[in-house]
């Protein structure tokens, strides 16, 4: 992170830079420039047992954030928010803008297709193999097609009939995919789910073992119509009629992207200022 400061620091005195907007990274800011950190974790979710600490580690997360301008919250506002306690920090001093979802897909058209499973695999490894392969031997009892969407090779040879592997470089694809499934399933990473709410969909959370943040919006979104299930409750799953299945979405939204507006804001400050 320092040295990426340091390199920043290089790039504005040799260019004309007049907004940063910074993903989630603490140093990439300047003093003298508008800088925007891009973030929907303003209280990010400790292991269970570490609660003590948690004001603690508020207070040291807005310290780092109360650098910069503006944070700028990828979410709804209130009760419609996706990151719940997520975006929450009371000792942040610098405005919080809630701009909405963002997402590389806008809601299409539902198809007519509403058969095949799709699961989306995703996350580090082993826990990645470990899901895939409780998958197949779930679907391994039925005839129900499941598409598993991965982002890397899957080169387990113990696949079935009904169980299609694929790596996918297509948004469009990865879309259909999406919106032609009868049950979505999937991690419940922040970004996986902005998606969903982009084209429309819920589906069943499975949080990769361990990450606090996913555990959380498991939970979390389940009043919006999202399911959850443990990945340690696969291993007592014996088909797919085990697995709890999602609700329609349930959620007021507004999927008006509003990040090219507050970034003419910015400009049009700028300019008043000149």
């Amino acid at each position: 992170e320092q040295q990426a400061y340091a390199h920043l620091q290089s790039i504005v005195k040799n260019r004309h830079i007049d907004i940063i907007i910074s993903d989630n990274r603490y140093y990439f800011r300047h003093e003298n420039i508008i800088s925007i950190l891009l973030c929907h974790q303003l209280s990010p979710e400790l292991p269970k047992g570490f609660s003590l600490f948690k004001r603690q580690f508020q207070k040291r997360v807005a310290h780092l954030m109360n650098h910069f301008d503006e944070v700028w919250v990828p979410d709804f506002e209130a009760k419609n928010s996706l990151s719940g306690q997520l975006s929450i920090n009371p000792f942040l001093e610098i405005p919080a803008i809630h701009i909405g979802v963002l997402s590389r897909f806008d809601e299409l058209p539902a198809s007519d297709e509403k058969e095949k499973h799709v699961l989306i695999a995703s996350g580090p490894q082993p826990q990645l193999d470990i899901l895939i392969s409780e998958f197949i031997r779930i679907y391994s009892s039925t005839v129900t097609s499941l598409t598993i969407i991965t982002s890397s090779p899957y080169n387990n040879k113990n696949t079935l009939n009904n169980v299609e592997v694929l790596v996918l470089s297509s948004d469009e694809e990865f879309a259909y995919r999406i919106q032609s499934a009868s049950h979505i399933i999937s991690r419940s990473g922040y970004s996986s789910v902005m998606d969903f709410i982009a084209l429309n969909r819920t589906a069943l959370l499975i949080p990769t073992p361990g990450q606090t943040e996913q555990e959380y919006l498991a939970e979390h979104l389940k009043k919006f119509g999202f399911s959850s299930m443990k990945q340690k409750d696969l291993l007592t799953t014996t088909s797919p009629e085990g697995l709890i299945k999602p609700k329609k979405l349930n959620l007021q939204r507004d999927i008006h992207k509003s990040l090219s507006e507050n970034i003419k804001r910015l400009i049009n400050e700028i300019s008043q200022n000149e």
